[in-house]
């Protein structure tokens, strides 16, 4: 399996920390050292572990890319970092990857373990099908995540903004699986979302398109500095 990691945003909603978001210490290490140490531990080797990261913003300045060099050397390069969003990213990652291996894709602020990524992984709903990791949520003041509004029988219906659902809702992660059979023809359905994130795109897809959910609990998203602050009392 190949996995991309999705570390090209602006971190805009972090205030006061400057560095990508990919770069922020949870527990005395950079989330995109979590990620990686998780994913090894899973499986799939950093030689199979493609990083796509931005080039312009305040929060890219040289020691960051420096900074990131040094943590992970396969890096790809948004070059319109400014004016994409995610959905670029992940349409770059996967015009840079030649496999017939299913691809892992996952946002470059997402913390997890290796025992949900192994969960996830193992729990291949229908044979090879397009999958995407979600956990419970109830009552939880959301920042800037997507929610699984409409599940029956796992398939994904839709995607949507947590203002939009119910208070008992699935937090959708920025994780999924791309079966490599449709890889191809996901990517160039990609185009037409470039200034979109991930979310709205896969809300998009879904319309017409199978897509299932996958439920494990124990990851965060770091969108702001509340959600760092969180992490960090987490042992």
């Amino acid at each position: 399996m190949k996995a991309i990691i999705l570390a090209a945003g602006l971190g805009t909603r972090m205030k006061d920390y400057e560095c990508p978001k990919c770069l922020l210490k949870v527990r005395e290490k950079s989330i995109l050292i979590h990620q990686l140490n998780a994913l090894a531990s899973a499986g799939i080797q950093a030689k199979d572990v493609s990083v796509v990261i931005g080039t312009t913003g305040v929060c890219w300045k040289q020691c960051y890319h420096e900074e990131i060099r040094r943590i992970h050397s396969n890096l790809i390069y948004n070059y319109e970092n400014v004016t994409t969003q995610s959905s670029f990213s992940l349409q770059l990652g996967l015009q840079e990857i030649e496999t017939e291996e299913d691809v892992l894709f996952l946002d470059g602020d997402v913390l997890l373990t290796k025992k949900i990524i192994e969960k996830f992984l193992s729990n291949n709903v229908t044979g090879k099908q397009f999958r995407i990791l979600t956990r419970n949520v109830e009552n939880e003041y959301i920042s800037g995540n997507q929610v699984i509004a409409s599940v029956d029988d796992e398939r994904v219906h839709a995607i949507t903004y947590y203002n939009d659902v119910p208070k008992h809702s699935l937090l959708y992660s920025g994780v999924g699986i791309l079966p490599y059979q449709i890889k191809e023809k996901f990517t160039d359905w990609l185009v037409d979302y470039s200034t979109d994130n991930i979310g709205v795109a896969l809300n998009n897809y879904a319309q017409t398109k199978e897509m299932y959910n996958v439920t494990v609990e124990g990851w965060a998203n770091i969108n702001t500095p509340y959600n760092l602050a969180d992490q960090e009392t987490i042992s």
